[in-house]
């Protein structure tokens, strides 16, 4: 089980900090490489630098899909040690994905998926494949947690296999790669299994053609008639997103924080390097379990684009106003803030805001857009030739996010409900800008 994070019962005054008191708590001032100001760079503390670079975080060469190896230690993490060997699922809210009619705790939520994912038999999958798109991290974890619902009640076992497995061609490889530009060529290259079962036998199997016919999911009915004594059904992560009948579904997860939760942490749950890049901010930067406050500040072309004209991405004043009001009303002591953006203009803002302010500030050490300079999103496979780099950055901060007391971020991006959801879906503070979550953590999450 994961630990649970308790907020102590203290108010926080908030003063000023003095540039040596920061040092002596272990945060560091953000790192500015690749900004204009050149002056930024004599200072003699950075936020992480002990951590290195985050492209630096994951390993050279991940281990290979090595079947026996990488389901070994999937038994051993999740074991088949389940409360109802016979696999009996309470009754759902909802037909096309099991969301149980009341929320349960998260030992008994886990025991549902474990059995789900790790069954006495592995002979019905439900095989996920990711292709180059951009979908960030956070909206493809939403369709995923509401995906492994699906499979759950389908009596599946939810399994990825790399979107250039089903092409003829070898050199598709880095190009089609979404997370990782290395063996798995996977989320997994992120987080541990979902399934000690092996990859059933397809058309990404070695041996077997490309244009070898497998079953299509899909949510009508009839299709759900023909697929239902097949072994092996495909879906797309795309097709899931425009037909996977998910969208009725939020009010019930918001009702279901423990389930929900879960189920994100199952996806989510970090590999060592990830966890271990995490740690590092977290204790460079004196940051606490479930006392500080994470940030995420939200400007790029993608999203202005997406919004059509509608002028509702959160400016500048908007953050900090939530800030002092979150910093104000945190129930523990701050132990400091966690800014996570990929604008670097906005980024240069904010953190001059606050050190006027004595607000210690701690940012992971990536690559971001140079002042001046339209910025543009993180998002995974957007860039063929800064993949791993671009799944680091979703990883750790992803990790880092959902350890936070408070976190503040624009309603209209999928990174909040991904952070949210991990968080418990907690309380909205009062008097936040309606363009904004500022979402606390759920007590005893």
């Amino acid at each position: 089980m994961w630990p649970h994070v308790t907020l102590s019962m203290c108010v926080l005054v908030i003063g000023v900090v003095s540039g040596a008191a920061r040092r002596g708590h272990g945060l560091r001032e953000p790192d500015y490489a690749g900004l204009p100001d050149k002056s930024h760079h004599q200072k003699d503390h950075q936020p992480g630098e002990a951590c290195g670079q985050l492209i630096d975080a994951a390993p050279a060469q991940l281990e290979a899909v090595n079947e026996e190896n990488l389901h070994a230690r999937a038994r051993e993490t999740y074991g088949r040690k389940v409360s109802d060997p016979s696999g009996a699922l309470p009754p759902s809210r909802v037909r096309r994905m099991f969301l149980p009619r009341k929320d349960m705790s998260s030992d008994e939520a886990l025991a549902l998926v474990r059995l789900s994912q790790n069954p006495p038999s592995c002979d019905r999958f439900l095989v996920m494949v990711d292709p180059p798109s951009g979908m960030g991290l956070g909206w493809a974890s939403t369709l995923l947690v509401s995906m492994l619902a699906t499979a759950m009640i389908e009596r599946r076992v939810l399994i990825e296999v790399p979107y250039h497995a089903l092409s003829e061609h070898a050199e598709t490889k880095v190009k089609s790669a979404r997370w990782c530009d290395r063996e798995p060529y996977s989320l997994q290259c992120l987080y541990k299994p979902w399934t000690d079962c092996p990859l059933p036998s397809g058309p990404w199997s070695a041996g077997v053609s490309a244009e070898a016919k497998v079953a299509k999911w899909g949510s009508r009915e009839v299709v759900q008639r023909e697929n239902a004594n097949k072994s092996v059904v495909l879906l797309s992560l795309q097709d899931y997103h425009y037909r996977g009948n998910w969208q009725g579904t939020w009010p019930h997860w918001a009702r279901l924080p423990r389930y929900a939760q879960t189920l994100a942490r199952f996806i989510t749950s970090p590999r060592p390097w990830v966890a271990a890049a995490a740690a590092c901010y977290m204790r460079e930067c004196g940051l606490e379990p479930g006392q500080f406050l994470t940030v995420h500040l939200r400007e790029s072309a993608e999203k202005t684009r997406e919004q059509r004209g509608r002028n509702t991405l959160p400016k500048l004043a908007n953050y900090t106003a939530a800030t002092e009001l979150v910093l104000a009303n945190m129930t523990a002591a701050s132990s400091g803030v966690l800014v996570q953006t990929a604008n670097g203009d906005l980024l240069k803002r904010f953190t001059q805001w606050a050190r006027d302010r004595g607000i210690p500030v701690c940012v992971t050490n990536n690559r971001r857009s140079a002042v001046g300079v339209v910025a543009h999103d993180s998002w995974g496979g957007n860039n063929s030739s800064a993949v791993m780099e671009e799944a680091a950055i979703a990883a750790v901060n992803g990790h880092l996010g959902s350890l936070s007391g408070t976190f503040i971020s624009p309603r209209s991006s999928q990174w909040t409900g991904f952070v949210s959801r991990l968080m418990g879906f907690g309380l909205n503070v009062p008097g936040c800008s309606n363009a904004l979550l500022c979402s606390r953590r759920k007590e005893g999450f």
